[in-house]
């Protein structure tokens, strides 16, 4: 999909794509992106249905799932946020990857404590 918008210069259309299309949802690249609490907890969310919709993902589909569950566990990262709400969006979809991943979580002892 992409976005027609309206150059303010030219008076033409461009063409642009949209931020569904170039970043896969499952991956941390889609919530690095997030540029506000807001858009977290929603980047958070859509993380957390993607990874409930579909009970048979196998981790080897979704190359971007690995470097997402290492984000979410960094020091100074999501799991650590400030505010609540984040902290615990993070903590849903840090759920749903143990599940995706049983029995071997993507984390060792360490990050998982």
């Amino acid at each position: 999909r992409t976005h027609n918008t309206m150059s303010r210069t030219t008076g033409r259309k461009s063409r642009r794509p949209s931020q569904q299309e170039s970043v896969p949802i499952l991956s941390a690249a889609y919530l690095k992106n997030a540029k506000s609490k807001k858009d977290i907890i929603s980047r958070l969310s859509a993380i957390t249905n993607a990874l409930e919709s579909d009970p048979e993902l196998d981790p080897s589909d979704a190359p971007g799932l690995a470097s997402l569950s290492t984000l979410l566990v960094q020091p100074d990262s999501f799991l650590h946020h400030k505010d609540s709400d984040v902290r615990l969006h993070t903590l849903l979809a840090c759920m749903e990857l143990f599940y995706v991943y049983a029995p071997e979580p993507p984390w060792d002892e360490e990050e998982i404590l």
